[in-house]
Formats: structure tokens, sequence, C-alpha cells
């Protein structure tokens, strides 16, 4: 199965820890659409990474990964499947090859909430890794870093992500 990874999964290190049969595809994008965080996340009620459809030249970048069906359920319930998120089948535009369809994840209109801010964490794994997977310098520079984040209340919490990064 082919999974677009958008948001925090981007970060390889992170995503295979969940994902033992994760491979990575390819770097895409799709069209018409654009990174937004603001989707109140299932856990922890921060802003998560959403997909929101824009005008037909936005570009929304990620990552392909190949994933065996078996481990899915477990892609499913840590993005909230059912519980704010829906899954989509999406087209990813790859630089030197035919598009792919691929799935991901797209927050439910009544879980999107502009006023959320993500936390400092979810923010630098997305960033790192966008990095590590060289999706577009300009891309991270004008959309990624502009990304608004506060401070997770929740110390330990953050420690533990950012221990993934070092």
């Amino acid at each position: 199965m082919l999974y677009f990874a958008y948001d925090a999964d981007l970060f390889f290190t992170r995503f295979k820890a969940k994902m033992k049969s994760a491979r990575v595809f390819d770097m895409g994008w799709v069209e018409g659409h654009a990174l937004k965080v603001n989707a109140k996340g299932h856990k922890d009620s921060s802003a998560k990474a959403n997909l929101e459809t824009a005008e037909p030249a936005s570009r929304a970048y990620g990552v392909i990964y190949k994933i065996d069906r078996n481990d899915k359920v477990i892609l499913d319930r840590d993005h909230g499947l059912g519980y704010g998120f829906c899954e989509i089948a999406i087209k990813v535009h790859r630089e030197h090859a035919e598009p792919v369809f691929a799935f991901t994840y797209i927050a439910n209109r009544q879980f999107v909430m502009n006023d959320l801010a993500a936390f400092n964490w979810y923010k630098e794994l997305m960033i790192e890794g966008a990095i590590q997977q060289g999706l577009p310098k300009d891309y991270i520079e004008n959309t990624m870093q502009c990304i608004e984040a506060s401070e997770d209340p929740d110390l330990y919490r953050g420690d533990i992500h950012r221990k993934m990064m070092a």
C-alpha cells in the first residue's frame, strides 16, 4: 500500500518505529491542496497537519511510503481515523515518474479549528522530516517554518518526541 505523509510522519525514524514495514517509495506532491496545521488532534488537542483544497496551482509536498496492508490498522489508530480524521485516496505527482495514487488522512470539517497551534516538537518533527526527505527548500522555508507553534504543557511528551530527532 502507498501512504502519502505530509505531517510529522515525514520524520522517518519516528515513522519506522510505528510502522515496521515502512519503506520510502518516493517524494511527491499533491496539486490543488495546501498544507494547513488546523486539525484538532485526537490525543492532545493541539493542532495537527491537514490538507485543504486550494487553488489548482497549489502544491502540498510529502513523502510516499510503502507499507504492508497488515500495518495499516496501526496507522489508522495513530491518525485518529473515525475520531476527527478520515482517509482519502489522492493522486501524488513525482519528479521523474508517473503519478501514483496513495491514501492519506485529512481532518473532518468539524475538527478543523483555525485558532489552535501545533506544539513546538510537532513542528520540529515536520521540518526535520521534510529536510530528511528532500522536500523543496522553498516549501520548507515558506510554508512549514511559518507554522504557528507553542510549547507543549506536557514537557515529558515534548522530550520524548525530541529524543527521536537526536
